[in-house]
């Protein structure tokens, strides 16, 4: 937990830490300084120390025998702003902690000689505002922040078991994830479901009920991160991940609206669609950010009592999402970072908390596995709350929406940062996101994040050569196709056998109308065949683009009708109502869903009303 200091003031000056530190860490610091006090008394043994932190020259020739971690933990005391040290913080940026030494036993204790310079009270350590500011002068500043990226990913991950589990690593392979195409094409088909009112959502949680999750993953695009099994007594749940998303991203935009527990496109979602797919992406994106009916946290299923009697136990959801979106900005574009670096970014540059009060979390039993308790100097909370917050927002949403590629394991022992909490003997995992191992921001990423002013499309590369025919069949010729190659020819292509492919008019339009372009088509198709494309084959490309266009949807609309062909003549050629409504039928018109409104009004003063459906 973090506090706020108290007492400030008094505690900003050597003498008053001194006073504060105990008797036996002041009597230990003594020793170490070859120092004899007049007595056994605490007071004689500050008078001792006392003058060596008040005097510049002296202080600074401690400080440099101090070993190069413990002058860097001084440095970034004396450079902090309120002159405070924060351990996770620390072995964050170095991959270290510094040695404050160690206690023999319960009353001896060997410390190390920073513990002249910082301090620990009930808020947690500081170096003195005097000592800080009478040896900043030659203390070097800390160094800024970096971040390490990763040229090139292993092929498989060790997974070790704890001591007691008796059990040999592991090697499981990694799984890669490139998520941008997947998104873009994934959104038209869970679109599809919900103009289809084939997603249910609960009135309470907003959660998709189960059958809605077994719609989308059907429809997903190489499906859930994870396969979804059904349930088994004793066997561990994964559970949806990106199925699940998709359903809360899209409550919390503006293109859906929920109608009896369904969702349901919405009027102004219909005006969104016009847009090209990597705006809408990036609108979804941003309306995610703003929503608060959801609480990644809540997806960490292990970790009770987030809340209790409609309360929560959780800090405000908007500061958390922002210190993710945040970091973002420090991190390369098109490079892999490992999620422990990822980490590192958060906590060294926008660090946040998750609980209000440890101790009302807990995992399995409220008393004995609540997590207000403390552990020991190894064990680090902050990969309990904040890290597992973090990787629900990176696996779950922002890989969903195709913003960051994925490199991951399954979560089964993924994580070995929780082993010492009580009650976590028996699970396999901590959260479902546990395995997420390294992240790449690709291009829809950089668009979304402000990194990149214009979205460009992924560039395929070319892993194999065609012989393109007249009959608009496609041969693959040489190597395979590789996953990104034959994910874009899908989207125009029929597969007819392994090396085998043939232009389907249906299959282009329906991409067309997705958002994809002819030309990145026809590029695709000429850079992979040495010859020119048949006449056959552009005429179909310049014919099809013609027809995709062909039709324009103008949104929903109404029909009325009329008690007698009469009153739908008189409405349809009416200079106050023609220009809001069609004839259709006998003794109906068509209206505009958008115009309705306007309608219900202009037909009333021309002496007619339309009961409400």
């Amino acid at each position: 937990m973090y506090w706020i200091r108290k007492n400030k003031a008094a505690r900003a000056q050597v003498e008053a830490a001194l006073e504060d530190a105990s008797y036996d860490l002041i009597k230990a610091l003594a020793k170490k300084l070859g120092l004899k006090p007049k007595s056994r008394k605490k007071t004689d043994a500050i008078a001792e120390i006392s003058p060596i932190l008040s005097d510049t020259k002296r202080a600074v020739k401690v400080f440099l025998t101090l070993d190069n971690l413990q002058q860097k933990a001084v440095a970034e005391a004396v450079f902090h702003q309120n002159n405070e040290f924060d351990d996770g913080r620390f072995s964050a940026k170095y991959g270290a902690k510094p040695s404050f030494g160690n206690k023999k036993e319960y009353y001896d204790i060997e410390p190390t000689l920073l513990c002249l310079f910082i301090y620990s009270d009930e808020a947690g350590k500081f170096i003195p505002q005097d000592l800080a500011t009478r040896i900043k002068p030659y203390v070097p500043k800390p160094q800024g922040f970096y971040l390490k990226t990763v040229e090139n990913l292993p092929e498989n991950l060790t997974i070790k078991y704890p001591d007691w589990q008796k059990k040999t690593a592991k090697i499981v392979p990694l799984i890669v994830r490139e998520t941008e195409n997947e998104a873009m094409q994934d959104f038209w088909s869970v679109l599809r479901l919900v103009e289809d009112k084939k997603i249910s959502v609960s009135d309470k949680t907003f959660y998709p009920s189960a059958k809605a999750i077994e719609e989308i993953t059907a429809v997903l695009r190489g499906g859930d991160f994870y396969e979804i099994k059904e349930e088994k007594e004793f066997y561990p749940q994964i559970g949806a991940i990106r199925s699940f998303a998709w359903v809360m991203i899209l409550q919390a935009s503006k293109l859906t609206n929920v109608s009896a527990k369904k969702l349901a496109l919405s009027n102004e979602g219909r005006k969104i669609l016009t847009k090209p797919a990597h705006e809408i992406i990036k609108n979804l994106w941003q309306s995610w950010q703003k929503t608060t009916f959801l609480d990644e946290f809540n997806r960490v299923d292990e970790i009770k009592g987030q809340k209790r009697k409609g309360k929560t136990n959780l800090t405000g959801i908007k500061p958390r999402r922002e210190s993710v979106v945040d970091s973002f900005q420090l991190c390369p574009v098109g490079e892999w970072i490992s999620i422990e670096e990822f980490f590192r970014c958060v906590r060294l540059n926008f660090d946040f908390t998750v609980a209000r009060d440890e101790w009302n979390l807990y995992i399995a039993e409220s008393g004995y596995g609540s997590l207000g308790y403390e552990y020991g100097a190894s064990f680090d909370k902050w990969y309990v709350f904040q890290a597992r917050y973090i990787l629900a927002v990176l696996f779950e949403y922002a890989a969903t929406l195709g913003l960051i590629d994925v490199a991951y394991i399954p979560p089964f022992n993924a994580r070995q940062d929780y082993g010492e909490l009580w009650g976590t003997d028996d699970l396999d995992f901590l959260s479902r996101y546990d395995g997420l191992k390294f992240i790449r921001i690709n291009n829809l990423g950089a668009y979304c994040f402000d990194l990149a002013e214009n979205y460009e499309l992924p560039e395929i590369a070319v892993k194999s050569s065609f012989t393109i025919l007249p009959n608009l069949k496609i041969k693959v010729v040489g190597a395979s196709l590789d996953g990104g190659e034959e994910l874009f020819l899908e989207n125009f292509a029929e597969k007819e056998d392994a090396n085998l492919w043939r232009l389907s008019r249906e299959k282009t339009i329906n991409a067309l109308e997705n958002g994809q372009q002819i030309s990145a088509l026809r590029e695709f198709l000429q850079k992979r065949e040495e010859q020119f494309l048949p006449e056959t084959v552009e005429g179909f490309l310049r014919d099809t683009e013609k027809r995709a266009a062909a039709l324009t949807d103008q949104g929903m609309a109404k029909i009325v009708e009329c008690e007698t062909a009469k009153i739908a003549d008189e409405i349809a050629a009416n200079p106050h109502t023609k220009k809001l409504c069609q004839r259709i039928g006998k003794k109906s018109l068509a209206i505009f869903a958008a115009d309705e409104k306007k309608f219900r009004e202009t037909v009333r003063k021309i002496g007619y009303g339309m009961k409400y459906a």
